[in-house]
């Protein structure tokens, strides 16, 4: 009895070392773009990273919208177009959730989380979340399509 006592408490202990033993960092990503349409909109990507394997990876697209330009139930409306975009894409898969939020009068934001560690690699080719895992990799990537980074 004390032997399997031993075994189960030895199965803990490692189980709980390796756990301690993650190294996590993140990479954040943004870039700004404004249109003639009285619309400024944002992107911006946060890859985090579990011992330098691409773990979750958070897309938020913000829009900040001229008042002088747009009335409320177009602004509304506006945003929502592009919430069912995303829906459309990625709606059908139980690990991407996808939020929007008014974060004021003339500002909205999309939200679009994945657990990209629980995607299948047919899933990451379809949505084209493809990541190379290594942050300076995809660090150099963003950047050379105009994104700035940095390494948290």
């Amino acid at each position: 009895m004390k032997s399997i006592k031993r075994v189960l408490l030895l199965i803990i202990c490692c189980s709980f070392l390796i756990s301690c033993d993650v190294k996590r960092s993140s990479l954040v990503c943004s870039i700004d773009k404004s249109t003639k349409e009285g619309i400024t909109e944002k992107m911006s990507t946060t890859v985090e990273y579990a011992n330098k394997k691409v773990d979750k990876v958070t897309f938020v697209y913000l829009l900040n919208y001229d008042l002088d330009m747009y009335k409320e139930d177009e602004i509304v409306s506006l945003t929502n177009s592009i919430k069912e975009e995303y829906e459309k894409t990625y709606g059908d898969n139980k690990n991407i959730s996808i939020s929007s939020s008014r974060n004021g009068n003339k500002e909205f934001s999309i939200s679009v989380a994945v657990n990209y560690s629980k995607l299948t690699t047919e899933e990451r080719e379809k949505y084209g979340l493809s990541f190379p895992d290594g942050i300076e990799k995809s660090k150099s990537d963003f950047e050379a399509d105009g994104y700035t980074c940095e390494i948290g």
